[in-house]
């Protein structure tokens, strides 16, 4: 054979760019392929010098470097594998969401792994036993789903999707063109050689895999042993992320459902309390419809808000504990029976502080009769003392009284109330308060007990 049959890579142009450098500087090296006497080929480093005897030759030492090439290629691809362990530790970092988590998981193993297809996928506890597609990339989600897949001993799960929820271990296949056929997920990029697939459980919330994590590589030598390591590794933080996002979850589920429980009880609450005094049944619905605007109109957070509506929806529990005739009584109260409504924010607190609101609505009930000045009652807070949850209940409070009938007089007419709140701004109420509350009447149409 001539010495030009062994060179396997170098085409022309790269040949005549060696010739210019070896004219120039009189030796070159350079990495290549050559053939072998069965045609196979290796890579190689060759080494090249012009000498001179009788005529010029080229001395060339050629190396094989086939070790130092699967070298570079397990660095790179332990490299590549730790850059992935890292992006899917801020994707766990990151992760709001089951959904979220797994769909940027797969992300990271195709952009940063730079390998073909992952997918992650649940086993289901049907008849067949099948495997369910969740979130993918590299592949179109909806053509995985095209194809049976089961995590059970029968012929839609003989593959290492299905292994590896079934036994619970690690799956590497490597697959040759001709196999392509027995795999149910085939990606089109990677049908056209020879290529590995990776198949790694994930165990979220009982013993056995509750599904896995799928990977193929269209390079027929992927998944060596330090990556295979590095890979699962990162399926295990995903199974920990995916535990995680499920018990947060639970815990939100059990959470808003005692959050509609403990509303549904303060709205059984108001109403048994709005049961014993007729003349004023509604009252404090209205003072929470006010309140709630006011809040509103301040632009305070929704949840401060949803508190405030809670709070003056019972702000006068206390009255429960004082006697209907007094509460319904036609005229004017005497100085004994007017210290004995007094009582009612501390009967109402004592009835509420033990409950574990996620509001204050305890102190609301509290300091609802309270006055800037501290000429309140019942503690004679002043200024900051006084919740702003109060201070505001405080003046929808009187607003709704004076606009309303009473047992001992009629309405007195809204721009009263307005009139009332204006006249001691800053002095007995809040101004922000007031200020909000004067808008919603004269600039925004606001209708007492109409939302």
């Amino acid at each position: 054979m001539n010495v030009t049959d062994l060179d396997a890579t170098v085409d022309p142009d790269k040949r005549a760019n060696i010739d210019a450098i070896l004219r120039d500087t009189g030796s070159a090296i350079f990495e290549g392929e050559q053939r072998r006497r069965d045609g196979s080929c290796f890579p190689v480093e060759v080494s090249t010098q012009a000498v001179k005897l009788d005529r010029p030759y080229h001395l060339s030492i050629i190396r094989d470097i086939t070790a130092r090439r699967r070298g570079q290629a397990e660095i790179t691809r332990v490299n590549r594998a730790l850059r992935t362990l890292s992006a899917g530790h801020s994707a766990l970092i990151r992760a709001e969401d089951e959904a979220g988590l797994l769909t940027e998981m797969c992300r990271v193993l195709v952009e940063v792994g730079a390998h073909g297809v992952a997918i992650a996928a649940f086993a289901r506890d049907d008849a067949m036993l099948s495997v369910e597609p969740f979130a993918a990339s590299g592949i179109a989600l909806a053509s995985i789903c095209e194809h049976s897949c089961s995590w059970g001993d029968n012929e839609h799960g003989q593959h290492v999707v299905g292994r590896a929820i079934r036994f619970g271990e690690v799956q590497l296949l490597r697959h040759q063109p001709a196999a392509l056929t027995t795999v149910p997920w085939v990606a089109p990029p990677l049908s056209a050689g020879s290529w590995s697939e990776l198949a790694l459980p994930l165990h979220c919330d009982s013993p056995r895999a509750c599904g896995a994590l799928y990977i193929a590589s269209s390079d027929a030598d992927a998944f060596d042993e330090a990556e295979v390591r590095l890979l699962t590794e990162l399926a295990g933080d995903l199974s920990f992320g995916i535990r995680t996002l499920r018990i947060r979850e639970a815990r939100r589920q059990a959470e808003d459902k005692l959050r509609v429980s403990l509303e549904q009880t303060i709205e059984a609450i108001a109403a048994t309390s709005e049961a014993r005094d007729p003349y004023t049944a509604g009252h404090q619905r209205r003072v929470a419809q006010l309140a709630t605007a006011i809040a509103q109109e301040m632009g305070l957070p929704d949840e401060r808000i949803k508190g405030i509506r809670f709070g003056a929806l019972i702000h006068d529990l206390g009255k429960i504990q004082i006697p209907a005739e007094i509460l319904a009584k036609p005229t004017q109260l005497s100085r004994i029976e007017f210290e004995l409504i007094k009582q009612h924010p501390e009967a109402g607190y004592d009835i509420l502080k033990t409950i574990d609101f996620p509001w204050p609505v305890a102190q609301m009930v509290l300091q609802h009769h309270e006055r800037l000045d501290g000429s309140g009652y019942p503690q004679g807070l002043k200024g900051d003392a006084i919740t702003l949850e109060s201070r505001i209940l405080t003046v929808a409070d009187v607003v709704e009284a004076i606009a309303t009938h009473r047992p001992y007089r009629p309405s007195l007419g809204i721009e009263s109330a307005l009139a009332e709140i204006e006249a001691k701004r800053g002095c007995w109420y809040d101004a922000q308060v007031v200020d909000a509350c004067l808008r919603l009447f004269r600039e925004k149409g606001l209708i007492l007990g109409k939302s």
